[in-house]
């Protein structure tokens, strides 16, 4: 499940992390177009991965909320434009993701099953996240992170931790027997990490050229004209 969940989100994932840097993005409706069109392929790609509508919801809300953030702490001129009618506002009739982002994900952590949409959360505030967390002590927004994690980790099957074949057998078995729960909440913790750090890697490198390109598309279409140098998006 959690493998399906990083597919369904991969594209929203990709443009979020542009975002916070970006200078010369498309006019705000242009941009807001492109990321309604990203939504609405979660959902299709959500239902033909079999993952419940309201996962897919819930991982849109956490990437909504990330994507506001980051526009907002960009160097883009249109964000104060952006602000005004923000994703969060567009999707969830709420303005205040910042807070709502962690009630959600600890509401999340308390529901078994749910683990691979909790994974989504503590990848965005990985990814620098902060909401209602920005003024306070970068140690606070780690530990709530880790926590997530620990949690999804500890709730998820072996196979989707880490390959079994990844373990010497009589290791796997001595563990097993031991009913070291620390220690396993500790592999768990690490193979998340690992996988966590793979996806984002396959990710970016797969997208990022696709998601300038068809965000340049669109802005030329819209009659924004829009070329791309080097790995931003600047219009003209």
């Amino acid at each position: 499940m959690q493998e399906r969940m990083y597919w369904v989100c991969a594209d929203a994932i990709s443009l979020a992390t542009q975002l916070g840097t970006a200078h010369d993005l498309p006019a705000p409706d242009v941009l807001r177009q492109r990321v309604a069109s990203l939504f609405q392929q979660m959902r299709e790609k959500g239902r033909d991965a079999g993952i419940p509508v309201d996962d897919t919801n819930e991982a849109t809300y956490a990437l909504a909320a990330f994507m506001d953030e980051q526009i907002l702490r960009s160097p883009w001129p249109g964000r104060q434009q952006w602000m005004s009618q923000p994703l969060q506002l567009a999707f969830f009739q709420e303005n205040t993701a910042g807070h709502g982002f962690f009630v959600r994900m600890q509401a999340l952590s308390g529901m078994p099953g749910r683990e691979h949409v909790l994974q989504i959360y503590a990848l965005c505030i990985a990814l620098g996240f902060q909401g209602q967390y920005a003024l306070s002590a970068t140690g606070e927004l780690v530990d709530l992170q880790d926590r997530a994690l620990a949690t999804a980790s500890r709730n998820l099957v072996p196979s989707e931790v880490l390959s079994p074949e990844g373990y010497p057998k009589r290791g796997l078995d001595a563990l097993r027997e031991k009913r070291v729960p620390v220690l396993m909440a500790g592999f768990g913790l690490l193979g998340l990490c690992i996988v966590l750090f793979v996806v984002l890697r396959v990710l970016l490198s797969m997208n990022i050229g696709s998601t300038e390109d068809e965000i340049a598309g669109e802005a030329r279409a819209a009659g924004d004209g829009v070329v791309q140098v080097g790995t931003e998006v600047r219009a003209c």
